[in-house]
């Protein structure tokens, strides 16, 4: 793979870490003719949403019942990461649907567990940050085997003319 390449290919892992290949199509979308990871730029920005509006929505109806509320309908969403066991989480409207459940499920989890612990700021937030770490493990496993299972089963894997082998997820290699 000559030097050009290579530099467009790291360019462009910043976007989507996933292969450019067919078989990753429907885990990234185009916008201004580039390829962008649903994931990453449709389930980020979802949890900054929940994040705020529910740090609004509680902040403006401070009772516990709305906390409770609050979190019980970001596990909800949370779970829609159970789709990814299934073939529909395959079509790309569900997967931006999920992703997007996901990121707001996520950051409705994190505020109403913010306001329900009875700690300092300190310990709060070093609580948070073990919760979003130990949430996100289970997306990252599912991602990680459903890249592998993809990858492993590709003809063209190790080839380096047809696979950006150095974000091929296959293994041995």
């Amino acid at each position: 793979m000559n030097s050009q390449k290579r530099k467009d290919l790291n360019w462009k892992i910043l976007l989507s870490h996933h292969p450019s290949c067919p078989a990753y199509e429907n885990h990234t979308f185009k916008l201004f003719g580039l390829e962008w990871c649903i994931g990453c730029f449709i389930g980020f920005p979802s949890l900054a949403m929940g994040i705020i509006l529910s740090h609004m929505w509680i902040h403006r109806n401070y009772h516990t019942e709305i906390i409770v509320l609050n979190l019980i309908f970001g596990i909800m969403l949370f779970l829609f990461q159970m789709l990814s066991l299934f073939e529909i989480s395959e079509k790309k409207g569900v997967k931006m649907l999920q992703k997007g459940a996901i990121g707001t499920g996520s950051g409705l989890i994190l505020v109403s567990t913010y306001y329900l612990l009875p700690f300092q700021i300190i310990f709060r937030i070093i609580i948070l940050t073990i919760l979003l770490i130990m949430g996100d493990l289970p997306i990252k496993y599912l991602h990680l085997q459903k890249s592998k299972k993809i990858c492993n089963n590709c003809p063209n894997k190790w080839d380096k003319e047809k696979c950006p082998t150095d974000y091929s997820f296959a293994d041995g290699g």
